[in-house]
C-alpha cells in the first residue's frame, strides 16, 4: 500500500481516500514508514497515545516515540509536571540518539498539534546523559540529592508521583520521570546495595534490577529553542485533521495571556511564520492510500461475527485480507473466526511481516493487533 506524498496541498489521488479510523491510518503510516522517517501530528494526545501504541506494533525494528505536548498553560506560573516534561524530553533524547546510530531503521515521531505550537531545546541540549544508578555505585546521600534537584526532583515524604524521591536513612526512593513505577535504592557502606522497582500504593516489589536512569524530571535550560520539526530533519510529516486548528487556538491563547504575562506567556510558543519556515523543510504528506471500501460497521449488524465471517470469505476469494483490534478483541474473535473459516492462524510481529506473499493462511498480529489472510482462499 501506498500513500499520497502531496507537498503543501490536500488534494487525495483519484483512487485514493482517507482512513476512516485508527486501523486504516496506521497502514497508510505504516507503509509510509517503511520507506523513511515521519512525524505525525494527531489532534490530542489521546489519539496520539493511540496512534504510537499502534505503529509501535507494526513498526518492527523502527523506533517509536511519543512526545506530548505541555500540560502548562502558556504564561503559567508552574512549570509543566514531572511526567510531562520528563516523557518529552525522554523521547527526544531517545530521537537524538537513535539519529546517531548507523545504518539506522526509519523511525516515527508523534506529536499534537499543541505540541506544534511549542519551542523545545534543540537537539544538541539532549546530548547530556541523564544520571544513572548501579549496584555496588558508590553514593554519598547529600551529592544524591543535588544530582537528582539538579535534573528537577523534588524532595518529599512519600514517593508518589513522577518526578519526586524521599531519603529515609539508608533507604533513598525515586520515581523517574519517564517511568512506569518509582525505585528503591538501598545503600549498605556507603554503596548500593540493592535497586528495585516497587508500586507507589502497595509498596510491593514488581522487579528487581541491576541499574536504573532516572530521566531528567525538567527540560534542559535553553534561550533559542526551535520547532519540534527541527528534531527530525528530512522527515515527511502527516498533519491529522482537527491537529493544526489546536496548534493555532494555543497560538491565541498564548497571544491573549501576553496581556497579562507579557513575555513569558510567548516565550515558549512557536510563531506562526516561524512554524510554517520549519514545515517548508519538510514534504507534508496527505493520509490517504488505495484503502478500497470503507470497512463494514459489524458491532451494527444484529449478527456481528457470522457478518464479518461473510465479508471475510468474499474477501479472501479476491486477495489479502487483514484484522485489526486489541489484545483483548483478538482473544475474543479468534477463535470463533478461526473456527467459522476453517484456517489455522499464525501470529506475525510486524506489518512488513504481514505483507510477505503467504499460503492461504491467516495471519496474526496482536495489539493492536493484526490477522492477515492471504491471497488464496482458505479451506472451506
Amino acid at each position: 500500500m501506498g500513500s499520497n506524498i502531496n507537498p503543501r496541498s490536500s488534494a487525495i489521488a483519484p483512487d485514493h481516500r482517507s482512513p476512516e479510523n485508527t486501523a486504516e491510518l496506521v497502514a497508510v503510516l505504516l507503509s509510509e514508514l517503511a520507506t523513511g522517517d515521519i512525524i505525525v501530528v494527531a489532534k490530542n494526545d489521546h489519539r496520539a497515545r493511540e496512534i504510537a501504541n499502534a505503529l509501535q506494533a507494526g513498526a518492527g525494528s523502527s523506533l517509536v516515540l511519543f512526545c506530548p505536548g505541555s500540560d502548562a498553560l502558556p504564561g503559567d506560573n508552574a512549570p509543566a509536571s514531572a511526567a510531562n516534561a520528563g516523557q518529552r524530553t525522554s523521547a527526544l533524547r531517545r530521537l537524538r540518539l537513535a539519529q546517531a546510530e548507523p545504518n539506522r531503521a526509519a523511525l516515527a515521531l508523534v506529536t499534537t498539534g499543541e505540541g506544534c505550537a511549542r519551542l523545545y531545546p534543540p537537539p544538541h541540549c539532549l546530548d547530556v546523559a541523564p544520571p544513572v544508578f548501579s549496584c555496588g555505585d558508590v553514593v554519598d546521600l547529600q551529592s544524591l540529592a543535588e544530582t537528582l534537584e539538579g535534573v528537577g526532583y523534588i524532595a518529599d515524604e512519600r514517593v508518589d508521583e513522577p518526578g519526586e524521591y524521599a531519603v529515609h536513612g539508608q533507604i533513598v526512593d525515586v520515581y523517574p520521570a519517564d517511568a512506569e513505577n518509582p525505585c528503591r535504592m538501598e545503600i549498605a557502606d556507603g554503596r548500593i546495595a540493592s535497586l528495585r522497582t516497587f508500586d507507589p500504593v502497595s509498596q510491593l516489589t514488581v522487579a528487581e534490577c541491576d541499574r536504573i536512569e532516572v530521566g531528567r524530571a525538567s527540560e534542559p535550560v535553553s534561550e533559542d529553542g526551535v520547532p519540534l520539526f527541527d528534531h527530525v530533519p528530512g522527515a515527511r510529516i502527516v498533519i491529522e485533521a482537527g491537529a493544526d486548528k489546536r496548534r493555532r487556538v494555543l497560538l491565541e491563547l498564548a497571544a491573549e495571556m501576553a496581556s497579562t504575562s507579557p513575555g513569558r506567556a510567548t516565550r515558549s510558543m512557536c510563531e506562526e511564520q516561524r512554524y510554517q519556515r520549519s514545515l517548508e523543510q519538510h514534504a507534508v504528506l496527505e493520509a490517504s492510500g488505495p484503502l478500497g471500501s470503507p470497512p463494514t460497521k459489524f458491532t451494527e449488524k444484529a449478527h456481528p461475527v457470522r457478518a464479518f465471517v461473510q465479508e471475510a470469505k468474499a474477501a479472501l476469494d479476491e486477495g489479502n485480507l487483514l484484522l485489526l483490534g486489541t489484545q483483548r478483541d483478538i482473544r475474543f474473535l479468534l477463535p470463533r473466526v478461526g473456527k467459522a473459516l476453517k484456517c489455522e492462524i499464525v501470529e506475525v510481529q510486524s506489518w512488513a511481516e504481514a505483507l510477505e506473499p503467504g499460503a492461504g493462511r491467516p495471519w496474526l498480529w496482536p495489539c493492536l493487533s493484526f490477522v492477515a489472510f492471504a491471497s488464496e482462499p482458505c479451506s472451506r
